[in-house]
């Protein structure tokens, strides 16, 4: 939900092309991403229609990122990366879409796990979402039997060495059902994949 390296926003680049047009340009403008020479595997990272205003419309996922990195782009094309700082949910419009609905989710998922994540205080809006999401997984159809399938416990994972650590990622998370759930402190090892899995 915050991008990633491979993410190339095209608005800006298709604002240019229309202006050339405008002004009578025979050439397009050139684009280190999406007007070259080099075919970086370009796809747009959401399939399917979309609203005309919708700002993932012009989102893309480039494949061959390590051959486009290589090309040195710095400050001629940049990822779209939400970075983290506690200003992030001001310019966070492009991922909204992502959030719509969140709240409803988690009830009718038989298996659900959190990697690492220990709710800093800056991310309010995450706490919100993972409240929502924990809440309905662990209240909503629990110990229901669907055609042999049952929810199974929450897994938190993540890596804390003391018990003051693990108390206080424990108080992070306190609207959490540790009766419903499993905590595996040593980090993301094969032990916590067998739990996630199990």
């Amino acid at each position: 939900m915050h991008g990633s390296i491979d993410w190339f926003d095209k608005s800006e680049y298709i604002e240019l092309e229309q202006s050339f047009k405008e002004q009578g340009a025979t050439i397009l403008p050139t684009h280190p991403v999406f007007n070259t020479a080099f075919d970086w595997g370009i796809s747009k990272v959401l399939d399917g229609p979309r609203r005309s205003n919708d700002p993932l419309l012009n989102m893309h996922r480039i494949a061959k990122i390590e051959d486009l990195y290589k090309k040195g782009i710095l400050f001629m094309a940049t990822p779209w990366i939400l970075s983290p700082s506690i200003n992030k949910i001001i310019y966070a419009r492009p991922l909204e879409e992502f959030w719509n609905g969140i709240g409803r989710s988690g009830g009718d998922r038989f298996g659900m796990a959190i990697i690492g994540y220990s709710l800093p205080e800056h991310d309010n809006y995450a706490r919100q979402a993972i409240y929502s999401l924990t809440r309905n997984y662990q209240r909503l159809n629990w110990g229901i039997d669907y055609f042999g399938f049952r929810k199974t416990p929450l897994v938190l994972v993540d890596y804390k060495t003391s018990d003051k650590d693990i108390d206080n990622f424990k108080n992070n998370y306190r609207f959490i059902d540790f009766e419903k759930s499993t905590l595996h402190m040593n980090g993301f090892d094969h032990e916590a994949i067998e739990k996630i899995f199990a």
